[in-house]
């Protein structure tokens, strides 16, 4: 029998990392290993992870040391799994998907069927709260929890089903399809309309231009379509929401963009006017997304061909 001094037992001198005393490793660092893996990226899996860089990379020089193998080559602009790497992944990479498609058939079968939607505070409000009785009328068997929190609405958070965001439609391992195409109106109260000539657009310069946190650019890009100088940085005033935004705007603190159609009940019962009597195509627009093996499962794909079936999008059929 060999006995291992100290030394001998810290260190693997083949591959210069601790040695492993074959314990397995904690779910969280193989979880990180996979998806950096998967990605070739750090970054990438810390978004996916909803963790930084750092820690992802943490993580796995810890796996690392517990393994007594390296499974990444660092250079300078890139990571690259090595050959034990490349092998350690395909076998964790099956065993993560036998636990996610065992879990969700758990789920399925015995579990009370439950649909975790992520939603923006204005499309909730605004469209999908007032329709969800309808789809309640038609699943009573599902519970649905809904969360419209602005603290997560970057991304699609892990513990959540289906997000509806807004943005450009591009989001890093997310499956994203365009449910709302969205123009924007130029609005304010009546007495600061009383100031704006009719197709003068540099006129709203003369009132603060509301924005919101989350798309603090509406205005240079309006002002880009419209082929105006940008507006100054001072006489910005930036909100947390669409709601605040128009909420000050119909006070007369200012002008704002409303984005339409979603906000058109909201300006038919409040004293905002549309300045130009006109919209102007937005950047942004809201999308459904999941994550790419979830959107097939059927408790997400009916609720998604649902929301379909009931959300009109007038402006997309002008795009075609």
């Amino acid at each position: 029998m060999t006995i291992l001094s100290t030394d001998q037992r810290r260190v693997n001198t083949r591959a210069g990392l601790p040695f492993m005393n074959h314990r397995l490793p904690s779910l969280n660092l193989l979880q990180s290993f996979e998806r950096a893996a998967h990605h070739r990226s750090f970054k990438l899996a810390a978004e996916e992870l909803h963790v930084t860089p750092s820690a992802i990379s943490h993580q796995i020089r810890k796996l690392e040391d517990e393994l007594g193998i390296a499974l990444f080559e660092r250079l300078t602009r890139e990571i690259r799994l090595t050959p034990a790497g490349r092998d350690y992944f395909q076998e964790i990479h099956r065993v993560f998907a036998r636990l996610k498609t065992g879990t969700e058939r758990l789920h399925d079968k015995f579990g009370q069927k439950r649909l975790r939607l992520h939603v923006t505070p204005f499309f909730a409000s605004e469209l999908l709260v007032p329709l969800l009785p309808d789809y309640q009328a038609l699943h009573p068997d599902t519970a649905l929890n809904l969360e419209s929190s602005f603290g997560r609405s970057y991304a699609h958070p892990e513990d959540v089903d289906v997000s509806i965001m807004f943005g450009r439609g591009s989001w890093p391992c997310l499956h994203s399809r365009r449910l709302m195409t969205l123009r924007m109106a130029v609005v304010c109260s009546e007495t600061l309309a009383s100031s704006i000539r009719p197709g003068h657009y540099e006129d709203v310069y003369l009132h603060p231009l509301i924005d919101f946190a989350f798309k603090q650019n509406i205005w240079q890009d309006w002002a880009r379509i419209k082929q105006i100088a940008p507006p100054a940085a001072k006489q910005q005033l930036t909100l947390d929401s669409m709601h605040s935004a128009l909420m000050a705007a119909e006070r007369g603190q200012g002008i704002t963009m409303a984005p339409m159609p979603i906000a058109a009940n909201w300006i038919e019962r409040s004293s905002l006017i549309n300045l130009f009597e006109e919209t102007v195509e937005a950047v942004d627009h809201f999308y459904v997304v999941t994550r790419q093996d979830d959107r097939l499962r059927p408790k997400i794909k009916g609720f998604i061909d649902w929301l379909y079936s009931v959300i009109e999008d007038p402006y997309s059929v002008q795009l075609q």
